[in-house]
């Protein structure tokens, strides 16, 4: 008799040895699939903090291009600027030019009728006999 409850204590406890392992084994199936869900948020939580960076740098890239564009633009019309006053700015010199000899021309006439009109009054006697 004692012998038949030692064989059927140790038959319950190796059962009983057999389901507490299988109740680990299944707990820890269970504990490895929540930390895997747990994981699976945490790194989709961590993609859309990315993503999150990944727009604000690119949203930062498109107004630096913005402004690069709207700078290369300025320059575009600054240099157009510049241009138009250089051809006023030879449009000037050589009309000063022009002018420069026009009134070289006329000088020269002034002068040369200058001496005609003194040749003239050297000519003119001042003391007229009557």
């Amino acid at each position: 008799m004692f012998s038949l409850f030692f064989s059927v204590f140790f038959a319950l406890l190796a059962h009983a040895l057999t389901i507490a392992r299988l109740l680990l084994t299944i707990t820890s199936k269970i504990a490895l699939l929540f930390a895997g869900y747990a994981l699976r948020i945490e790194s989709e939580a961590v993609a859309a903090n990315i993503q999150q960076q990944l727009d604000k740098k690119a949203n930062m890239c498109l107004e630096l291009q913005r402004l690069v564009a709207q700078h290369e633009s300025k320059a575009a019309i600054i240099m157009e600027s510049h241009r138009n006053m250089q051809c006023l700015y030879e449009r000037e010199r050589r009309i000063a030019g022009k002018y420069t000899r026009v009134f070289a021309l006329l000088k020269r006439e002034f002068a040369e009728h200058n001496e005609n009109t003194l040749a003239a009054i050297d000519d003119i006697d001042i003391n007229p006999v009557y």
